[in-house]
């Protein structure tokens, strides 16, 4: 019986520093979105 290999599997439970920077910028440009349209309903509702 061939001995199994764990190395990808260590491999694959962490995030490299490209994956969470790729993450943190999706994160970012969708906080960019919603952000103003929070703003613009707040400024309307109190009008």
């Amino acid at each position: 019986m061939n001995p199994i290999n764990y190395t990808h599997i260590k491999r694959s439970r962490a995030f490299t520093l490209l994956e969470m920077t790729v993450v943190l910028l999706i994160i970012g440009l969708l906080l960019l979105l919603v952000i103003p349209n929070v703003s613009k309903i707040r400024d309307s509702a109190s009008n």
